[in-house]
């Protein structure tokens, strides 16, 4: 049975139908105090940092991760090195950072926060499960780390369309660079 919605965050992408899907279920819906103050429906409780969430078939710690938005969060079952981690990691690809709710050096510390849990199994928000938890949770951090050092290096002298197409040009979708742009501010 269904116990309760968890939104790991506010995204559209994320809770546009949570409030039909709560009253066809007749679920409460659980969030971080940063998400409740940005969405249009009720949260019927304010998920924080440590607290414990048992079910029928796992117990999982409430982390917050920010970073990709300020009330992310994440849910750990430690028996089953298990992590739900929304949107700290896609299953293809990198989540975009975007500077009007997103912050890179929180990211980066959450990120760090989960690989020291050493999750054998992630479960992203986007994509299947991720089987080799902590690698990829470490894969995408260095992906990140390099790619800060490479917009520096372009910065010096030069605007961000060209970062863009210096940084991201040679490996991304053409398409997909105007949020690469969103990425580099």
């Amino acid at each position: 049975s269904l116990t309760a919605i968890v939104c790991t965050h506010h995204h559209a992408d994320h809770v546009a139908d949570v409030a039909r899907l709560a009253a066809k279920h007749g679920a409460p819906v659980w969030a971080h105090a940063e998400t409740a103050a940005r969405v249009r429906f009720k949260v019927d409780r304010l998920l924080a940092e440590g607290e414990q969430l048992a079910t029928a078939v796992a117990a999982f710690r409430v982390l917050h991760t920010p970073g990709h938005a300020p009330g992310h969060l994440c849910l750990f079952d430690e028996a089953a090195q298990l992590l739900v981690a929304g949107d700290m990691i896609a299953a293809e690809g990198s989540i975009l950072i975007d500077p009007d709710d997103g912050h890179m050096g929180r990211y980066l510390e959450s990120l760090g926060r989960l690989i020291g849990l050493n999750p054998r199994g992630v479960v992203p928000a986007h994509g299947p499960l991720i089987v080799d938890g902590a690698a990829r949770l470490a894969e995408q951090r260095a992906h990140r780390h390099a790619r800060q050092e490479r917009v520096e290096a372009a910065a010096r002298g030069t605007g961000v369309h060209d970062i863009v197409r210096e940084v991201y040009g040679a490996d991304t979708p053409e398409a997909m660079l105007p949020f690469a742009e969103r990425s580099v501010l």
